[in-house]
């Protein structure tokens, strides 16, 4: 399952442009970790995702390097943002900038993101059936460089961050490439790999519908009208919010642990360093 390390995912702007993908012009990403994807109305919280970082100047270089593809005149939102960056594994965050990939803070996020695509159970789910997505990734034609859109609002920067890169990753990446080696047998190997990352997704979103049944029968309810609405798209969702459990902060992983034992088994203990976990690397904060 190297889906994250393969060095052939690494050239898959070339695939994508060679074989002429079809964009994926708006996706979003849910405002939930993998406590919240389980709550109730009116139990969510907000994580503070990132470092603490105080000035631009302290940022590390390897983090600060990408100062220049975040598109802000506000410079405590740009900082936000570098301290969010910085939690955020280099397999997710990489292919991104690799891809000319910018960062976009805006007082009006809501508006650009306003042709998300969700369905109407992901929309009630959210929020009631009038939910406002505030942070998504576009792209406006097959030839245009990837756009990340997040509010121009720190605690909302490093609460959305890690996880929109993660559905890039999904939805960008890995569906492209798909798509683009799917039928060409010089590309064997790596629909291997998407194939063995697809199975262990959907292992891990099955994990968790499990621990979630656990801790609110009403909320299993509704994840599983989700997952039946559309179960990859929900297998990307757990994925993500999985990794924004795993990486976003000490408080974050100490409730993955305690809470979704199933699924933080299933996250890290895959053998032979197949885990997301193993391919992802250790968090920032424990190295």
């Amino acid at each position: 399952m190297k889906i994250f390390t393969n060095p052939k995912i690494s050239i898959s702007c070339g695939l994508v442009i060679l074989f002429s993908c079809a964009p994926v012009r708006n996706q979003s990403t849910s405002t939930r970790s993998l406590d919240n994807l389980a709550a109730t109305k009116g139990t969510y919280t907000k994580n503070f995702c990132g470092a603490n970082y105080d000035s631009l100047e302290t940022v590390p270089a390897r983090t600060k390097k990408y100062l220049v593809r975040i598109k802000s005149f506000d410079a405590n939102a740009q900082l936000a943002a570098l301290n969010a960056l910085h939690y955020v594994p280099e397999a997710i965050s990489r292919p991104f900038f690799a891809q000319g990939g910018t960062i976009e803070l805006q007082p009006n996020s809501v508006e650009t993101c306003k042709t998300t695509k969700l369905t109407t159970k992901e929309r009630t789910y959210i929020k009631e059936g009038n939910a406002e997505v505030d942070s998504c990734w576009q792209q406006a034609n097959a030839r245009s460089k990837p756009v990340i859109v997040l509010p121009n609002d720190e605690s909302k920067i490093r609460h959305n961050l890690l996880r929109v890169m993660v559905y890039f990753y999904n939805e960008y990446l890995v569906e492209r490439l798909n798509k683009a080696t799917a039928k060409n047998k010089d590309h064997q190997a790596v629909q291997v790999a998407i194939k063995s990352y697809t199975s262990q997704k959907k292992k891990l979103m099955e994990a968790f519908l499990e621990d979630a049944a656990v801790l609110n029968f009403r909320s299993s309810k509704k994840l599983w009208d989700l997952r039946t609405d559309n179960e990859d798209k929900f297998a990307n969702i757990v994925l993500a919010e999985a990794i924004d459990s795993y990486y976003c902060s000490k408080t974050t992983l100490g409730k993955f642990q305690k809470n979704f034992t199933q699924t933080h088994t299933m996250f890290t203990q895959l053998p032979k360093g197949q885990s997301f976990a193993n391919l992802l690397g250790a968090p920032v904060f424990k190295k």
